[in-house]
């Protein structure tokens, strides 16, 4: 898979998640472990803290919106064909 086909394809799944019709665990099925050359490799570290704290944003709804907010950027980002620079500056812990 060419590297444009695939930030479509991982924007799409984010977009998914983000708007829940993709479950976080449907998300890991699909692209955790995936080979560290692969561009979700390059995220996950910093997806795994959007996986991990939904627990958060449904109870702080400040941290929530910060959350969506960068993971709309980082599909923007990926649908624009972002290199690799800006989009591991989307760390879903809070504005940088």
């Amino acid at each position: 898979m060419n590297r444009e086909t695939e930030a479509r394809d991982l924007a799409d799944a984010l977009e998914s998640l983000r708007t829940g019709h993709l479950s976080e665990r449907q998300f890991r099925l699909k692209y955790q472990g995936l080979n560290e050359a692969a561009l979700s490799g390059l995220l996950w570290p910093n997806l795994e803290h959007y996986l991990s704290d939904s627990d958060i944003r449904d109870r702080d709804p400040a941290y929530g919106a910060m959350q969506d907010a960068e993971m709309q950027k980082l599909v923007t980002l990926l649908r624009a064909g972002a290199p690799d620079s800006e989009l591991a500056k989307i760390r879903f812990l809070g504005h940088f």
